[in-house]
């Protein structure tokens, strides 16, 4: 089965609306859960960023193609791409495994934070 993290951000904020918190931002687990956050919190009457700033993860093309751009963090998948290759040839050759690295990242602005 297929994760549907759209629905799920949409779950999500309508458990985020119920706990009545005073918070005024929401990081989301990956842009298109934040997608579905941002939609179900719109559809209740929720203006955002005004309201209620949202953030995903993740850097997604999907932004260049909506109305309100999500505001992102760039995992810069081509970077974890390029190292998820070097450890598995490292590993291969019989080299050293590195478990923690380093990669770059950037807040790629959108419309969604206030």
């Amino acid at each position: 089965m297929e994760d549907d993290f759209f629905g799920e951000g949409m779950h999500a904020a309508d458990a985020f609306l119920k706990r009545k918190t005073d918070a005024s931002a929401v990081i989301c687990f990956n842009d298109e859960m934040a997608y579905g956050f941002c939609k179900r919190l719109r559809q209740l009457g929720c203006r955002i960023p005004q309201d209620i700033s949202v953030v995903g993860i993740d850097g997604s093309y999907v932004s260049r193609y909506v109305e309100q751009p999500l505001t992102t963090l760039s995992t810069d998948p081509y970077s974890h791409g390029r190292k998820c290759v070097e450890l598995l040839l490292n590993m291969i050759n019989g080299g050293e495994i590195r478990y923690r690295t380093k990669l770059p990242a950037r807040i790629i602005e959108g419309e969604t934070v206030s």
